[in-house]
């Protein structure tokens, strides 16, 4: 199913991270289903088939088939179009430079907005003021402990230090 996926991919042009943002599913997801970590699960199966409607369902399942939906008629009897397929080897240069997607009518369909929002709060003016630097008081070491490795220890008493050399 993952060179399914790959060829789905590879048929829409999208690297993975295009492809599993488009999917809406996590980069690392569709990582680990690429690099064979974890198999596709429920939800992914189905995301691509709803996002990309003209894959046929059976060939992503079970590889039988074409991978495009054959054209076929619905319950209304109308016809049910099938992608426009190009093939690579063919001679045909009216569609040399062209781009041609399934759903070429959603212009936005790959494209990601975010709207700009006004600040909440209002922005307010600098304000210079001088800096009151607080000194704390000098402190002075009372006691030095040492501790040894064969559960031994010594003190050692600055001001203790400091009377015997007077």
């Amino acid at each position: 199913m993952v060179e399914r996926i790959k060829k789905v991919m590879e048929y829409e042009g999208m690297t993975s991270a295009h492809f599993a943002d488009y999917m809406e599913i996590g980069r690392a997801v569709m990582s680990h289903i690429l690099n064979g970590r974890n198999k596709p699960s429920l939800e992914v199966i189905t995301k691509i088939l709803s996002k990309i409607d003209y894959i046929d369902s059976n060939w992503l399942l079970t590889g039988e088939g074409s991978m495009l939906k054959q054209t076929s008629s619905n319950l209304a009897g109308e016809q049910i179009a099938q992608p426009i397929q190009r093939d690579l080897f063919t001679a045909d240069k009216s569609f040399e430079n062209e781009i041609v997607r399934p759903n070429a009518g959603d212009s936005n369909l790959y494209r990601r907005e975010n709207e700009l929002k006004q600040p909440q709060m209002p922005i307010q003016p600098i304000v210079n003021q001088p800096i009151e630097m607080h000194r704390k008081e000098d402190r002075k070491i009372t006691k030095i402990i040492i501790y040894y490795s064969d559960n031994t220890f010594e003190t050692f008493d600055p001001e203790k230090i400091e009377a015997s050399k007077k």
